[in-house]
């Protein structure tokens, strides 16, 4: 834009704060007085520079009072030797520039520099296989979708599972230990197991399905206590209780072995056996024979034998 009245860097400039100051000063020392007015006695009067910023410190804007000498001073009238009235010898024309400041420009190059190396580092660097597995991980696990297609969550390792079965005791007694007088979450039976260790494995596990019809099996069905459908795997859960022996027990484990393997989801099965007052007099010859029936099945017992 021109440097003039028209471009509003200019008027910005003449409404500011500093060019006021300034003016006043200017005023004030006499810089504006000609010749003979008694401020300015001999000589041309100063031209006089005034500059400063824009607000927003991107472009500079000065204005240059120069003397100019007045043509009409000392003119005569023609056919008269009587000058004219004395006029004032000098007049200070204002000349505007408008130019962006330096210090700015270096700044903006600087940043657009930066901001091309940036992008030239940023497009050519190749990310490692690493990188883009743990990527497309990530989006599996947190949105379930990748690429157009539906995915579930990463199934957890077996070994949290077994994680979770053997400190089951020691999570229920942390539940009798409550503050303020509050009563103790108490484990009566084998439902009370059910639904402590439902709401554990639903802590790891996304698909958690309780009672599973399990099919047919010598003219009698019965329900699985929980399937994992993410890692084909079944649990059972038994309670030692006083009334029930090895012996029988051990004939209910081999029995379910037969009946739930014709489930098409169990591919493992996982005996869970919760004895807290550790009532079962030979719990490792018990997990020997059941195990031995088929190499898909596990027994976990706690605590811990």
């Amino acid at each position: 834009m021109t440097a003039d009245l028209n471009n509003p860097a200019v008027e910005q400039f003449l409404s500011s704060e500093t060019y006021r100051n300034a003016m006043i000063q200017v005023r004030m020392s006499g810089a504006f007085d000609s010749p003979g007015s008694g401020k300015q006695q001999n000589g041309r009067p100063d031209d006089i520079l005034i500059t400063d910023t824009t607000q927003f410190g991107f472009v500079v804007v000065s204005v240059y009072y120069r003397a100019v000498r007045n043509q009409e001073d000392g003119q005569a009238e023609p056919g008269s030797e009587r000058k004219v009235a004395q006029l004032p010898g000098f007049t200070h024309k204002p000349e505007f520039a408008v130019r962006p400041d330096v210090r700015w420009l270096i700044v903006f190059a600087l940043l657009e520099a930066a901001i091309l190396t940036g992008v030239i580092f940023f497009s050519g660097a190749k990310k490692s296989k690493a990188e883009l597995e743990f990527e497309e991980k990530t989006l599996r696990m947190h949105f379930g979708l990748i690429d157009g297609e539906q995915n579930t969550r990463e199934a957890p390792p077996i070994d949290t599972l077994v994680q979770v079965l053997r400190r089951f005791h020691a999570f229920a007694i942390d539940l009798q230990r409550r503050r303020a007088g509050k009563p103790a979450f108490e484990i009566r039976d084998e439902y009370d197991v059910q639904d402590l260790l439902y709401a554990l494995l639903k802590l790891h596990f996304m698909d958690v399905q309780r009672e599973e019809p399990s099919p047919s099996f010598a003219g009698a069905s019965s329900r699985i206590d929980f399937l994992l459908r993410e890692l084909d795997l079944a649990i059972e859960v038994k309670m030692i209780r006083e009334s029930l022996t090895a012996r029988e027990l051990g004939q209910e484990l081999i029995t379910d072995v037969a009946r739930y393997f014709e489930h098409p989801k169990c591919k493992c099965l996982v005996f869970f056996i919760y004895d807290p007052q550790r009532g079962l007099a030979n719990a490792a010859g018990l997990r020997r024979d059941v195990m031995g029936q088929d190499s898909r099945v596990e027994v976990i017992f706690s605590p811990a034998e």
